[in-house]
Parts: structure tokens; sequence; C-alpha cells
């Protein structure tokens, strides 16, 4: 398969593409799909117009480093959960100082130990209950427990932060969205069913 002659006008063309169709960060893949390759695309990287963030995944030079998405796009199984969970879906008002992410049971990755997460692990069958995907505060999409499932998760064991709980779950039950049998299927799926019922009762009666 001939390679394409890279001129000042495919130069401009892939420059285009990253700039009009792909986020701040991005895989190489997004790039070759669209029928560039890599002797191309290493140009921009020797420009400094993108730079390489970690194995396959690429960041804007220009722009914010969005650490939602780089830390899954490296730990694909991660899904964010528990406080960090509740901040992006919007319960809570403080910043996770460290991003909570539930994972596969048996996962195992040496170098996660290095990094500012805090592992969760989950049973294959409910890993990944209620998950689904959202705009990270910079706009690339990352995978995400509702907050049905963050608030059953909160309530797992007894280490939870019993305030941090107690005002989403004041809010949920505020929250026009509010999915009360969706709340309690995951409640049971997670037997902390009489938890949330304990809560329901207080804050709706």
């Amino acid at each position: 398969m001939a390679v394409s002659k890279f001129t000042e006008e495919r130069r401009q063309r892939l420059i285009k593409f990253v700039d009009s169709q792909l986020g701040d960060s991005f895989k190489y893949k997004q790039v070759k799909d669209a029928g560039f390759n890599f002797e191309e695309f290493k140009k921009l990287l020797d420009e400094a117009v993108v730079e390489r963030n970690s194995k396959g995944i690429y960041t804007k030079t220009d722009a914010i480093s969005d650490e939602f998405y780089l830390t899954q796009q490296k730990y694909e199984k991660g899904i964010y959960s528990y406080e960090t969970a509740l901040w992006l879906n919007g319960y809570s008002d403080r910043v996770p100082s460290k991003l909570m992410m539930s994972f596969p049971q048996g996962y195992n990755c040496s170098s996660i130990k290095d990094e500012p997460i805090i592992m969760k692990y989950k049973d294959k069958d409910i890993y990944d209950l209620g998950v689904y995907t959202i705009p990270s505060p910079y706009g690339n999409d990352i995978k995400v427990t509702n907050i049905e499932r963050t608030l059953c998760d909160m309530l797992l064991g007894n280490k939870g932060d019993t305030s941090l709980v107690s005002s989403a779950m004041r809010q949920y039950v505020n929250s026009a969205n509010a999915d009360f049998p969706k709340l309690l299927d995951y409640a049971d799926k997670l037997r902390v069913r009489k938890k949330i019922d304990m809560y329901l009762k207080i804050l709706l009666f």
C-alpha cells in the first residue's frame, strides 16, 4: 500500500482534523482511522502541535489536561464511582483529591499503585451496573456510575462519609430526575435496601 506524500496541503488537512474533529485528548487510532499514517502524525509531534501523554494517547499542546479522561483511557476498566462519581453527577461540591474508580474483581495493574487513584473491586455481575457516559468537566466522554448506583455504593459497609451521603440523598429525593424504582432495584442488588429505606423514610415522610 502506497504511503501518501505529506504535502503542505495534507499537513493542513491533518491539523484541521485534529483541531475540529478531536477532543483535547485523543487516541492515535482516531487519527489512523481518518486516513493518516503515523509518519504523518509524527510531524505534528515534532512540531509540538500535539504531545504524547501516555501509550497511544495524545493531547493538544495548547489544551488543558483532562485528568478524568486521560486516567480512564490509561485504565480502561476503571469506572468513576463513590465520591468521585458523586461530584461528577453534581451531588457534591467536594472536589475529589483522589480519583475513586471501580474495577472488576481480579483486575491487576502494577502501575496503578503510583497513581492518585483509590481502587474499589466489584464482582463482575455488578461491576457495570448503572454505568453511563457523561462529559468530563473538559468535555471528553468518561464512564461513571449513575447517581442511583453511586448512592448505593456509598452505603456499602460502615466507612462512608455520612454527612456526604445525607446531603446527596436529600438532594436526590428533591430532584425532578429521581428514579425511585431504579434506586430500590439497585439497593436490592447491592444489599443495602434497609439503609436506603431508612433514608427515604426520614426524607420523604
